[in-house]
């Protein structure tokens, strides 16, 4: 694996999101500002304006102080796999970055790395971020087994405790008042350390599935999120009682893969999720055709939009004003402008769907208003239309040609009186109907 101490330029892949309202154009270009290799971590240097370092599955580790518009491959003293990156943001100049070998460190912003200590297999390290000098490392030999070893430091790396055992502590989040308190997944579950690592419990006992990422808001460390293979759970007691809001993904695809969450403490239902594959999961499954992508809500998880379609592993953004967000891909990364808005979106044409469909409406039961989505592989007269339980016409919603696209249309029935409807959609030879309840 070569390292070397210069800068070189990416190449720049300009890919244009269109989100067409009935209102108005939005529309947002994402940029591919590292298009190098697989990315692994991607850390935001945020009181840094421009500065962001990645690792990848090539390069190891690259900084940036320009917003990716010219990387610099950072420089080590001995060759290792890397994986996982934490900065200490009181101090840019200190991060950490686990390897396959080793934990290296940086005193000089992640421009040269060396080696710390016998540690063995680290894969995620992080750094507390209220509490720097508080540093927990995971690690084992092959991360779909066993036996793992998690590293605690309290004096910002020179010493380590190492406690051997079979209870995995994966990526935790840190709550901001407390130095005593995190969280993190194991699993099938959300554990909670109220004594800085020593002791785990779970919060969330066993999930329907394996949890893969975590999100606490640090304005209100109550709020929670946790996501997974097939789930995303939201608390908002500190993980008291759990609530899942996954519904509407689910049903865009039942095997959707949750791999990174990025919320804004500045207003809490605004949420970006991540869809692909994590590199532990890739080691761990064998996965299937799972929807990927980028998705945004803006109502704690009611309803989603997809606004970008290509596999994402890890989201970060940093504090410009809007915010720039990063994700990176099994290809590079991408920076877009937090700009998008769910509000009156009636048609996603981002991606192209594999089939025609007719989605279960939501919410349902509703009360007055409710959004159907659908979606056609091929240019159509589209109708859609509503009917009562005696077969009467009630509401005409699409009568046109539609292009091959995902559509979203709102349905407001204020003037129907509560009970069972019917809505169909008839695209070509494609017809297929689903019921739903207006209950007042």
């Amino acid at each position: 694996m070569r390292r070397e101490n210069i800068f070189f330029r990416c190449v720049l892949l300009s890919l244009i999101i269109f989100c067409i309202s009935t209102q108005k154009i939005k529309a947002q270009v994402v940029d591919t500002i590292y298009a190098i290799d697989e990315i692994l971590a991607i850390e935001v240097l945020k009181d840094n304006p421009g500065n962001i370092i990645l690792s990848g599955t090539i390069t190891c580790a690259s900084k940036t102080t320009d917003f990716g518009q010219n990387w610099l491959a950072a420089t080590f003293d001995t060759v290792a796999y890397c994986y996982d990156l934490s900065f200490n943001p009181q101090n840019t100049d200190t991060g950490f970055l686990s390897a396959l070998t080793n934990l290296f460190k940086t005193t000089d912003g992640g421009y040269t790395w060396f080696t710390l200590g016998n540690l063995n297999s680290p894969y995620f390290v992080d750094v507390n971020p209220y509490f720097p000098n508080i540093i927990f490392v995971w690690g084992t030999e092959d991360p779909g087994l066993g036996p793992s070893h998690f590293y605690r430091s309290f004096d910002g790396g020179t010493m380590w405790q190492d406690s051997i055992g079979d209870l995995v502590i994966l990526d935790p989040v840190f709550h901001p008042d407390s130095s005593n308190i995190a969280y993190a997944h194991s699993a099938y579950q959300v554990l909670k350390t109220t004594d800085t690592g020593e002791t785990w419990s779970p919060i969330l006992g066993t999930a329907t599935t394996w949890i893969e990422k975590l999100w606490l808001n640090p304005k209100n460390p109550d709020v929670i999120y946790a996501g997974g293979k097939q789930v995303l759970y939201k608390t908002m007691n500190g993980g008291i009682d759990w609530e899942r809001i996954d519904s509407e993904l689910i049903e865009m695809d039942p095997y959707i893969v949750i791999t990174s969450i990025l919320g804004d403490e500045n207003f809490p239902g605004r949420l970006y999720i991540g869809s692909g594959h994590s590199y532990l999961e890739k080691k761990k499954f064998n996965l299937g055709d799972e929807i990927k992508g980028l998705f945004l809500t803006e109502d704690y998880g009611i309803s989603w939009t997809q606004i970008y379609n290509q596999e994402i592993s890890i989201i970060e953004a940093d504090n410009e004003n809007p915010r720039n967000i990063y994700c990176g891909t099994n290809f590079g990364v991408i920076k877009l402008v937090d700009t998008f808005s769910v509000t009156g979106i009636s048609e996603i044409s981002n991606t192209v769907p594999y089939k025609f469909g007719l989605y279960q409406n939501y919410p349902n039961p509703f009360n007055p208003s409710t959004k159907i989505k659908y979606q056609i592989d091929k240019e159509s007269l589209v109708q859609l239309n509503v009917y009562d339980v005696l077969g009467n016409e009630v509401a005409r919603l699409v009568n046109e040609y539609k292009a091959v696209g995902s559509y979203a249309v709102d349905f407001n029935a204020s003037q129907l009186s509560s009970g069972i409807y019917f809505y169909k959609l008839q695209a070509g030879s494609f017809v297929e109907t689903k019921k739903m309840i207006l209950l007042r």
